[in-house]
């Protein structure tokens, strides 16, 4: 009985997709099969990202009308639609699809980690950079490049790293392990040890110390 209901969720989940895809953009045959073909991974990926936070939401599937849900599920499909084929029409229609209903910016290169998270993430822009495992957004963060010492450089995020509302972290920084990104801070070219809390901007940012070993991001 739960492999029928799990195949029920994914044809639900398929079904959905290739409708809000049809209507706005067309898609040809070879789009379609990528599509299917992606889909059982990206769930599975999209279940194991959701449990690792305890979304109170999630009961076992993925649920499309959970926009935190759907929103890592669009990017994990085109993700395992860029793996299948590259750069295509499958993988840019639904990031495309992503960024119309969520409002967030998740291209399908950039790789994010396999456990991550966001809560409200509209105005979010994710761009290349390398993310620790359990990565967690909130609305209005910004991850991108900036020029240093005359090339362009992105940061290296560590592991359990929470960025809370507005905050951005930019160019040649280096994040550490257990690092929270108050609202509204703002790093570039900087480097941030381990077990920090990051607090304002430019000259007023401050990094102070917190308790070590926290194993859940600052929700």
């Amino acid at each position: 009985m739960k492999r029928t209901e799990n195949t029920e969720k994914i044809n639900e989940l398929e079904d959905i997709v290739l409708f809000q895809l049809s209507n706005i953009f067309f898609l040809t045959n070879g789009g379609v099969n990528v599509i299917k073909k992606a889909l059982p991974e990206a769930e599975r990926k999209t279940k194991e990202s959701i449990c690792a936070f305890k979304n109170k939401y999630f009961e076992g599937n993925v649920n499309p009308y959970n926009s935190v849900m759907y929103c890592i599920f669009l990017y994990c499909l085109a993700r395992e639609c860029y793996k299948e084929c590259g750069v295509g029409e499958a993988p840019d229609k639904i990031y495309y699809l992503n960024k119309m209903l969520n409002a967030v910016d998740l291209y399908y290169e950039i790789n994010l980690p396999l456990h991550w998270s966001c809560e409200h993430p509209v105005g979010a822009v994710m761009g290349r950079a390398v993310y620790g495992d359990r990565f967690m957004f909130t609305q209005g963060c910004t991850v991108g490049g900036n020029w240093s010492d005359g090339k362009l450089c992105y940061p290296t995020i560590g592991k359990n790293v929470t960025m809370l509302s507005n905050s951005k972290i930019v160019g040649d920084s280096r994040i550490g392990d257990n690092v929270v990104m108050s609202a509204n801070s703002y790093v570039i070219n900087t480097d941030v040890p381990n077990d920090s809390i990051v607090f304002g901007q430019g000259r007023d940012i401050a990094i102070v110390q917190r308790k070590k070993h926290h194993s859940q991001n600052a929700f």
